[in-house]
Order: structure tokens, then C-alpha cells, then sequence
């Protein structure tokens, strides 16, 4: 079973051990590219089926092959070296002493493979007090502030809420991912193989940098800017509006001064002073929004060339993209590269890669053993 061979990853051999997102998001990742991804599982199966009546299964497990290993008997762990013995990047993403009791710790499979590039993605550094503190995706999006500080005027003050998205896992996914490509690239240039360390706790941090700058910047306004927002319709509807751009904002005013009174002078205004009106600036913005519907809206301010969009619950989701299984399989890992051009540097049209072009992903827990 291998992937596509014209895709840059053609020729390497991943092989991931690690539940839920963190770990399969970035496998289904460098499978996309072409590598030949092999997923560790318990006997019982990949524990993902379990959840959400296995989505993340469904999304995550293209292109892979399954190894079914109970790592506490003797064949177990015989086919796990065999795996890594053939592989060039290893994925973890269990706790420290998880992964050194099944050996599968960057020390122990690099001691005798040290062209092997490990990446073990880990709740907090293994450096560190909190090494083998447990954690999930919701837990490190709490300890970043990502559920506490506000992104929208509207958001100050209101009580914290879970966003719909799961943040701290796919983006500890994809710096995986990140780490991986370079560490190839560098193997590739004679340094030889890595080990790799990503905290989701660090990540997350890391990401949430540009929302905290009122607490670490004295500078930073604290206030935040009303054309940047989510507001409501006369129909009950939301839309978001994103005019924080001066020629944007320029637009949008005078939108809503066709409907209300804006503070003298606003249509002029960058973003500093928008956020130094404060409320001022915010309450005819709410009350001009309401006077209309968001179908209306959307019309207008798309025609003006303002960056607007309607706020979509799931079935509006899938009303717009539809409900074919394969097609959300290739938009979770959405990447596209361009075509290399025979003889030539140049490059052609950026193509995406679908699932349509892997292999066929293991569904049951034998199922692709090798």
C-alpha cells in the first residue's frame, strides 16, 4: 500500500502512535504529501471509532495503514521494531513515561536509528514541572486564556465559552507537521536524523500571543475595534463584519450612516480612534444592523467589497459544502502544492490533494497489518 508518487512525501514512511487529534491530524497530514503512514493501535482498535460515532476516525484515518500490537507481549514488541526499523518518522503523542514504558520515546528509538526523525507531541515540556500532567484540548485552551479573553467588542465581559473548534490539538498538529518537513529537509542535507518536541501547552500559548497583548503591553489598547465584530440582523440572523482596513472601513460607514447617525467625522477614522470611541462607535453600529436583514447586509456591503460573511450554524455548514463524507475528508487536511514542471524549476497550477489519490485507509483494527 503506498501513496501517490508524484507527491513530494513519496518514499517515507511515518509511523504514529497517539489517540484522538493531535497525533492522527498530523499523520493524515504528511499522507496527503504522499508519505506511507502507519497508525500503532491497541488490540481493541483505534480508540477514535469510540468518539463523536468515529468521525475523527473517518476524517483521520485516510491513506493509513493500521497496525493492531499489544506492546506488553513479546510479539507485540518484535513487530514494533520491525515498524520502526523501517520507518523515517515517528509520531508520539502519549505522556513521557507512557511512551518510554512502550519504548517508543525519542532516547529509546533513536539509540540504535539515529536517522530517524522523532516528533513527540506532549501536553507540556518534558523539561519542565508538569511533564506528565495529563491534559486535553479544552484544558490547555483554559490555561492560554484562549476561553477568557475577549476577541470581539461584544465577547468584554461576557461569561468564557468553548469554542467549536478544537484548537490546542490541530495546532499542535500542524507545528508537528512543520517540525517534521524541516527535520527532512535537514536530514535530507546530511545532518542526520532529530528528536522533536511539541508542547500543545506551549502552542497554544504561543498562538493566543496576538490577543494578549493589553496584559503584556502597556501600549496595547485595551479596548477593541467595533468594525471587527459579530452583529445581528432584523431577522434574528448574525453576521460578521471584518473592516478593520481604512478603505474597508471607509465602505462599511457609509453603509450604516444611510441608516443612522455615526459620531462627526467616523467615516475618516483608522483603527486607533475607532477603538478610542468605545461604545460610542459600537451602539450605532448595533442599532443600524438590526434595522435590516442579514440577506440585505450581505448584499450591500459584498457590493461595496467589504470583508462580510453570515454567521453559520453546522447545518449551514453543510447546506453550503454538502454532506459527502469524502469531501470533508479533504478539506481536514487541506493542502495543495503545485505540479513540478519536468526539466524546470518553475512550478504549475496548485493542485489539491484528495483523498480520491491514497490509498484506502485500514477500517478495521487488522485490517492492513503488516
Amino acid at each position: 500500500m503506498t501513496g501517490d508518487p508524484d507527491r513530494p512525501l513519496a518514499g517515507t514512511t511515518v509511523l504514529e502512535w497517539g489517540p484522538l487529534l493531535p497525533v492522527p491530524s498530523a499523520g493524515a497530514a504528511l499522507a496527503r504529501l504522499g508519505a506511507d503512514v502507519t497508525r500503532l493501535q491497541p488490540p481493541t482498535g483505534d480508540p477514535a471509532r469510540t468518539l463523536y460515532g468515529g468521525w475523527l476516525h473517518e476524517l483521520y484515518g485516510v491513506g493509513k495503514r493500521a497496525a493492531t500490537l499489544d506492546l506488553a507481549s513479546d510479539a507485540g514488541r518484535e513487530h514494533r521494531d520491525a515498524l520502526l526499523d523501517a520507518a523515517d518518522v515517528v509520531i508520539v503523542g502519549h505522556r513521557p513515561s507512557s511512551a518510554r514504558r512502550a519504548g517508543l520515546d525519542a532516547a529509546t528509538v533513536r539509540r540504535d536509528r539515529p536517522g530517524v526523525v522523532h516528533c513527540s507531541i506532549v501536553g507540556f515540556p518534558t523539561d519542565g514541572p508538569d511533564a506528565d500532567r495529563p491534559g486535553h484540548d479544552l484544558s490547555f485552551l483554559a490555561r492560554s486564556g484562549a476561553l477568557a479573553v475577549p476577541a470581539t467588542p461584544s465577547a468584554v465581559g461576557a461569561a468564557p465559552r468553548r469554542p467549536a473548534i478544537p484548537i490546542a490539538d490541530l495546532a499542535a498538529g500542524a507545528v508537528a507537521v512543520q517540525a517534521i518537513l524541516a527535520a527532512l529537509i535537514g536530514r535530507d542535507r546530511g545532518h542526520g536524523g532529530r528528536a522533536l518536541e511539541v508542547s500543545i501547552d506551549e502552542v497554544v500559548r504561543g498562538w493566543m500571543a496576538p490577543r494578549l497583548g493589553p496584559a503584556v503591553a502597556p501600549t496595547f489598547p485595551a479596548a477593541l475595534d467595533p468594525a471587527n465584530d459579530l452583529y445581528q440582523g432584523a431577522d434574528g440572523r448574525w453576521l460578521v463584519v471584518a473592516a478593520i482596513e481604512r478603505r474597508f472601513w471607509t465602505a462599511l460607514a457609509a453603509a450604516l450612516g444611510r441608516r443612522v447617525a455615526l459620531p462627526a467625522a467616523a467615516e475618516g477614522w483608522g483603527s486607533a480612534e475607532r477603538i478610542a470611541a468605545g461604545d460610542a462607535l459600537a451602539a450605532p453600529i448595533r442599532t443600524a444592523f438590526a434595522r435590516e436583514s442579514v440577506a440585505t447586509w450581505l448584499a450591500e456591503l459584498e457590493a461595496a467589497g467589504v470583508p462580510v460573511d453570515e454567521l453559520l450554524d453546522a447545518e449551514g455548514v453543510v447546506a453550503r459544502h454538502g454532506d459527502d463524507v469524502a469531501v470533508w475528508r479533504d478539506v481536514a487536511t487541506p493542502l495543495r502544492y503545485a505540479e513540478p514542471q519536468c526539466g524546470s524549476r518553475s512550478q504549475g497550477k496548485p493542485t489539491a490533494l484528495h483523498s480520491a489519490g491514497l490509498p484506502p485507509r485500514a477500517t478495521e483494527p487488522n485490517e492492513g497489518d503488516r
